[in-house]
């Protein structure tokens, strides 16, 4: 299936239940889509699919036989969304899955990329403006460039190589790793609850500052840096204001309503809110390895609250 691009610019609206979606780039000017495991000419029959004054968008169908919610832990059918975009083309918008990975070569992206139960492997990416988030999988990004914003429930958050000019990782149980060059134009920030931070400065430029903080894990901060450039705390985002508290009523709806979230500010952890962040914590931790699921930890997390 292919549509003709009429300039370098594309807007993006994916959003699929089970599938996962691989980006790469083709001498061409045409997007390329093709659809692993699917009978011909079936693709209509799974997805929702318009291209439009090059704007593409592609929505996963939910099947009568398996609802969506209940199609995240099925392993019945699934598609595999493979979309070949040409090359020097600048992608906005927004990328959305429950069940699959988003994967990518290079890719210049400025919007949202979002899964809930898989990975975010990215390759290359080169961004004016992009916000990363999962609950259950990794977030993986090989060389970066720009603006980002990360956010991961129960997973892993490296990039192993940037020139930052926008920085806020924010992480609940998994480890952060970030190796790269800082220009920042703000002040940037990493935090986790319950994982251990790794930071790698390979040169730093500008007034802006950067916060590390983690509750419960280590702090690794190494390289060649202004002294007052980089802020050390222990303290980490209070859960009732936490930005990932909405994920848990929303786990069940549909794709375009989670990953709600809020900046609200963090405050500093007093020593009484210790054991029940801590018990939050160890809740979370099951969760990533698969111990509960997200409903049993969504009922646990409130039990807790009702202790109040």
């Amino acid at each position: 299936m292919n549509f003709k691009l009429e300039s370098k610019q594309l807007a993006l609206d994916l959003s699929l239940s089970k599938s996962s979606i691989e980006f790469s780039e083709v001498e061409s000017e045409e997007i390329e889509i093709e659809f692993t495991g699917l009978r011909k000419k079936t693709a209509e029959e799974v997805f929702t699919i318009s291209f439009r004054n090059d704007r593409l968008v592609i929505k996963e169908r939910s099947s009568k036989r398996s609802p969506m919610f209940d199609s995240f832990f099925n392993s019945g059918w699934s598609s595999d969304l493979a979309v070949k975009i040409p090359t020097g083309t600048s992608i906005s918008g927004s990328v959305s899955t429950m069940n699959g990975d988003i994967m990518a070569g290079k890719l210049d992206f400025s919007g949202s990329i979002k899964t809930m139960a898989g990975k975010i492997k990215l390759n290359e990416l080169i961004s004016d403006d992009v916000t990363l988030q999962n609950v259950g999988g990794s977030i993986q990004v090989g060389k970066f460039e720009g603006f980002l914003k990360a956010r991961s429930m129960a997973g892993r958050i490296s990039i192993n190589e940037g020139l930052f000019k926008e920085l806020i990782v924010k992480g609940m149980a998994g480890d952060v790793s970030v190796t790269g060059e800082f220009d920042l134009q703000s002040d940037g920030e990493i935090s986790t609850m319950s994982g251990g931070v790794h930071l790698n400065i390979t040169e730093y430029n500008g007034d802006s500052s950067i916060m590390v903080s983690t509750l419960s894990g280590t702090t690794d901060v190494i390289g060649d840096y202004p002294d007052d450039a980089v802020q050390i705390k222990r303290r980490m985002p209070f859960f009732k204001n936490h930005p990932f508290k909405s994920f848990f009523p929303n786990m069940k709806s549909a794709c375009s309503s989670f990953f709600t979230s809020s900046d609200d500010d963090d405050i500093e952890v007093e020593t009484e809110t210790v054991k029940e962040d801590e018990n939050v914590k160890l809740i979370l931790e099951m969760l990533s390895q698969g111990k509960i699921t997200a409903d049993e930890a969504e009922k646990l997390i409130k039990a807790l609250g009702k202790n109040d």
